[in-house]
């Protein structure tokens, strides 16, 4: 039990250093018999699979299928928004949102957080600039005290980038890249290991996205 719990937070940390091969070799273990545990290397594999271009759908059936014997809100809300990442964007939006009202009522405020980030970007993806942009305007200063779950701590910060220089509006956006930029060059950047540091900002997706948004905001 203790080996999966360990190898699947390793996992996700190499995820975050952009180290998805490595990350897949760590999650080849033997299933343990706690059903959440073994459904969170599973969704984790589900993440490798869909970041190297690979289908991540084995995966997702698989978590789906350990927690099915069980009741578990956290990991269940968990696989739904990693399921979200792979609908098309009306589907991911309603889902997101189910999530989200169901975290918010349980006080599962990481969750929801990110419940709501993935819907303002499925509102966006679907073509509504002004939907997604009132979305972030909602997330942004809950973002002062929660931390998404289950997720890179800049990925809401790429998403409302993202978000706010399709409505528009350059100067917020440029005030979310600097403190994103902040962040990852003086809090996270110096703690990363120096063989892991080039994949770590270009092979993870959010921080590949935020310096090539730098680039394009000069």
């Amino acid at each position: 039990l203790w080996i999966a719990v360990c190898s699947n937070n390793l996992a996700a940390t190499l995820i975050d250093l952009g180290q998805f091969a490595r990350a897949r070799r760590t999650l080849d273990y033997p299933p343990p018999s706690v059903n959440h545990v073994s459904a969170r290397g599973a969704l984790l594999s589900a993440r490798v699979d869909r970041l190297l271009g690979a289908s991540p759908a084995a995966a997702l059936q698989r978590a789906a299928a350990e927690l099915a014997r069980g009741d578990d809100f956290y990991m269940g809300a968990l696989l739904d928004l990693e399921r979200a990442e792979t609908l098309e964007a009306t589907e991911a939006l309603l889902l997101a949102d189910t999530v989200a009202r169901a975290a918010e009522q349980r006080e599962y405020g990481g969750i929801a957080v990110k419940a709501r980030v993935v819907a303002a970007r499925a509102a966006l993806s679907a073509g509504d600039a002004a939907a997604a942009a009132e979305r972030w305007n909602e997330i942004e200063p809950a973002l002062a005290t929660l931390q998404a779950a289950d997720c890179y701590p800049l990925a809401p910060a790429a998403a409302g980038l993202e978000i706010l220089l399709a409505a528009g509006e350059r100067q917020r956006a440029s005030a979310v890249l600097g403190h994103a930029l902040a962040w990852l060059r003086q809090i996270a950047l110096p703690r990363v290991p120096e063989a892991f540091r080039d994949s770590f900002l270009q092979r993870n997706p959010v921080n590949r996205a935020l310096l090539a948004a730098e680039s394009r905001l000069r």
